[in-house]
């Protein structure tokens, strides 16, 4: 048995057996070994870059690729080291499983493999078999990898040529970075369309995060906020929106005007039947160690995230106010750019082609495009009957967001907002009525849930035509 540091190799019949104690949580460490993002930060020796492609799961695929660069030694400054395989065990954060396929490796490693092995041609050295367990040891994590050749002789060459070393190196980086990244998980009692709406949509995030002065989930959006440092005094967040996956994803960058550094915040939403599992995962943080703020310690930013995701947003989106129980909402991914979905949106001569339900056509007798100007019209319905609506702009955001108020009844106040996603657009459509009665006419006198659904239907097929 060899030791270096904390990690210890031994070997036992086609096996070598590979342990360290790592200073972190288990499900930390465990996300480390399977995400891509993670990965990508830490595995491999010093100098090498790294580019992955995971499907964490049972049967799913992972690609990881060693880039050699100028940083490392000949022969390593070019050329790539692949290595590909399938999940055949994945518990987390327990245990995973997966082949291991190296023949994408250059020649020149694959001759020094070889060197190590008698009879090599007649030996499969290229592909192997990791298993690799995590166990909780009073807040770190113990490490057990076991990978298995097809022969003592293949599993000896392993060992001489470096792969104690090469682990032992990784495990330094991956040391160092996951004391500058926190995970936090909660689930709550809320749908996952509730989740999203909070923490991507400004009206909502303002009741349970930070007031930031604006915020949209759309890829490249810069935004910042004041915030409370831990010790004392106040700081300038700077952050930018690297990327969305709606109804899913959010992750945005986050620094600091007065400091040195930049990290990383991705929030992902998992759907647990009417419950929805959140991950927040803050990476990066030891970039702020240059600046020797006690401020920017990895402890306090896990403190924090704890607070307001344990209690702030746990609390908004599980005991929302009592205007969630008179609103209805609606999402839809829609075909069209953002700018020509306005166009449709505020043009009468383009609103009068879809908007109501199915049947329904109108008549716009004023339409003042300008906060607090008018828009008044006549929904015709199908059977003859004509339904006045009398609504007033309360707030315009060229190609962002209309909120409109509706009268004399019933009262209500409709926000649409518009996100871009390239070629297509996500709508957001709101009405939150002003008591429960006025909520219960529109539903069961007007059916209005079913005529906002049709209507956004038609909306979406009026712009395929265009």
């Amino acid at each position: 048995m060899a030791t270096k540091n904390d990690s210890t190799v031994s070997t036992a019949p086609r096996e070598v057996i590979i342990t360290r104690t790592v200073n972190a949580p288990r499900e930390l460490v465990f996300d480390a070994f399977t995400r891509k993002e993670h990965l990508e930060k830490w595995f491999g020796p010093r100098g090498f870059r790294v580019t992955a492609e995971t499907e964490p799961r049972v049967g799913g695929k992972y690609h990881i690729i060693m880039h050699g660069t100028d940083a490392l030694p000949e022969p390593f400054t070019s050329g790539d080291y692949p290595m590909k395989g399938e999940y055949t065990e994945f518990v987390r954060p327990e245990r995973i499983a997966y082949t291991a396929d190296l023949s994408g490796h250059p020649q020149s490693w694959k001759d020094m493999l070889m060197s190590s092995i008698p009879n090599a041609e007649k030996e499969n050295y290229l592909t192997g078999f990791v298993t690799i367990t995590f166990e909780d040891v009073a807040g770190k994590t113990k490490l057990a990898i076991r990978s298995r050749f097809d022969s003592d002789a293949v599993r000896d060459g392993y060992v001489k040529t470096g792969m104690g070393e090469g682990w032992e190196l990784s495990f330094q980086k991956l040391e160092e970075y996951l004391a500058g990244t926190v995970i936090v998980e909660r689930t709550f009692d809320a749908p996952i369309e509730r989740v999203w709406d909070a923490i991507s949509n400004n009206d909502a995030m303002k009741q349970w995060y930070f007031k930031l002065p604006e915020f949209r989930p759309e890829v490249g959006f810069e935004f910042e906020f004041e915030g409370i440092k831990p010790n004392k005094g106040t700081v300038l967040h700077k952050c930018r929106v690297t990327e969305v996956i709606p109804g899913q994803k959010l992750v945005y960058t986050w620094g600091y005007e007065e400091y040195k550094g930049i990290s990383t915040v991705a929030i992902e939403l998992f759907a647990e039947g009417k419950q929805t599992k959140l991950r927040l995962t803050h990476s990066g943080l030891d970039s702020f160690i240059i600046n020797n703020d006690p401020a920017l310690d990895a402890r306090n930013f896990a403190a924090g995230w704890s607070d307001i995701i344990g209690r702030s947003l746990k609390e908004f989106v599980e005991t929302r106010s009592t205007s969630n129980d008179r609103t209805m909402a609606a999402t839809r991914i829609l075909n069209a750019p953002r700018k020509l979905v306005w166009k449709v949106l505020t043009d009468p001569e383009h609103i009068k082609n879809w908007w109501g339900p199915n049947g329904f056509s109108l008549t716009t007798h004023k339409h003042e495009m300008r906060t607090g100007g008018e828009w008044n019209f006549t929904m015709h319905g199908p059977d003859g009957t004509d339904y006045r609506n009398e609504m007033v702009f309360d707030e315009l955001v060229p190609i962002e967001r209309i909120v409109y108020s509706h009268g004399p009844t019933p009262r209500f106040q409709m926000f649409i907002q518009l996100f871009n996603l390239g070629d297509k657009t996500e709508l957001r459509w709101k009405n939150v009525f002003e008591n429960d009665q006025e909520f219960k006419q529109a539903v069961e006198v007007f059916h209005a849930i079913e005529g906002q659904q049709q209507t956004i239907n038609r909306l979406s097929e009026y712009l395929k035509s265009l």
